[in-house]
């Protein structure tokens, strides 16, 4: 019974956890670019929300994907990750990844599209979506 109880206990504030994170809409934080002349550009994307790259103008070189410093991680099971879909023409991309890692996409050549980064609202896979840092390096065109 009591081990009944700790698992309806712990369902019940993943939910609470899940319910406060779940405002969306539906476009990530403002991004914050270097003033370089090939700026380094980075926002975190909540779950449900997307990001364009690279900038209007730009090429894209690279893309980062990693959880943010600082962010607090529930000990919820199953755990947390990083649900994320890439969308650029000629590459798609749909991954999980752990918490403890860096997803790092690199083009060679550089993609010339215009594309969107999204963090899975609804995984396939089984785990609790995180919010994720992303990074993407613009070149100019030449």
């Amino acid at each position: 019974m009591k081990k009944a109880l700790k698992i309806v206990a712990c369902l019940l504030i993943a939910l609470t956890v899940a319910l406060a994170t779940n405002v969306s809409n539906a476009s990530a934080q403002p991004a914050a670019c270097d003033k370089s002349s090939a700026p380094t550009c980075q926002t975190i994307v909540y779950p449900g929300d997307c990001q364009e790259v690279p900038l209007p103008g730009y090429n894209l070189a690279e893309i980062k994907i990693a959880l943010p410093p600082g962010t607090g991680v529930p000990g919820i099971y199953p755990p947390p990750k990083i649900f994320y879909n890439i969308d650029i023409p000629d590459t798609e991309v749909s991954a999980q990844l752990n918490l403890a890692a860096t997803a790092t996409y690199t083009f060679n050549p550089l993609s010339k599209s215009q594309g969107i980064v999204c963090n899975d609202l609804y995984p396939i896979a089984p785990g609790y979506p995180m919010p994720f840092t992303l990074s993407w390096k613009n070149i100019p065109p030449q």
